[in-house]
């Protein structure tokens, strides 16, 4: 068997190899795998190909700002489609470690929840969208860290407003013990402990609280007992 060792690549010597190949007498598989081979070889070699090969086709990485997906309350798309694609974040940044994963979340338990938070939950996803379609179609100018960091403040600070304006807080005065039960242990799968924690997460519950305006004690014994009931202990 012969191998060919390409050093530089030509049309002339392409030609040469090529039918050298073709008049070799072993296998045809062989054959056909050198010049797979030699074609490969070729098309690295090009910068087209090279930049083709480096780079996601530019048309397929655009972003797609679908307005049907922002007024979806079940669609979670637009924040890889759209937000990340616009603003290019790091995967655990808001659009994908936060905005997606928490849609997908709520949208695939929805169903754990009574009623009442269901209807909270379609309106608030909603919300949550339109708030940052400005941003996706104008965004800042300035370096990704900057755009990114500016992006999940804005989405923080329209959580508590989102939040509060869709029925939050009537999840926790209106409804019955049973239900605010089945709400706490629902939203205890719903959410990372570790995310709740961190700075802008625990300003956007102060801000939830503050909006949710004068709770009477008795009310808050009412949370506390339907909350506690929902602890696996």
């Amino acid at each position: 068997m012969k191998f060919f060792k390409i050093q530089v690549i030509n049309w002339s010597q392409i030609k040469i190899i090529t039918t050298s190949i073709l008049q070799n007498k072993e296998s045809k598989m062989i054959r056909k795998l050198f010049l797979i081979a030699i074609l490969l070889h070729v098309c690295l070699s090009m910068e087209d190909s090279t930049e083709f090969l480096k780079k996601p086709n530019k048309l397929r990485q655009a972003p797609v700002c679908n307005e049907k997906d922002v007024a979806s309350p079940t669609s979670c798309s637009w924040y890889s489609t759209c937000l990340q694609r616009t603003f290019k974040c790091p995967l655990d940044s808001y659009p994908l470690g936060y905005g997606l994963k928490y849609c997908s979340r709520f949208t695939s338990m929805r169903n754990e929840f009574p009623p009442m938070a269901r209807d909270w939950i379609s309106k608030t996803l909603v919300c949550l969208k339109k708030s940052l379609v400005p941003f996706a179609a104008s965004p800042t100018k300035g370096t990704t860290k900057a755009k990114c960091d500016q992006l999940t403040d804005a989405a923080f600070q329209s959580h508590s407003y989102c939040y509060v304006q869709n029925g939050f807080c009537q999840l926790f005065t209106e409804q019955s013990i049973s239900d605010m039960t089945q709400t706490c242990k629902a939203l205890r799968k719903v959410y990372d402990l570790g995310d709740l924690f961190q700075s802008r997460s625990l300003g956007q519950i102060v801000e939830t609280v503050k909006g949710c305006g004068f709770i009477a004690p008795w009310t808050y014994g009412k949370i506390v007992f339907a909350c506690g009931m929902s602890l696996p202990f």
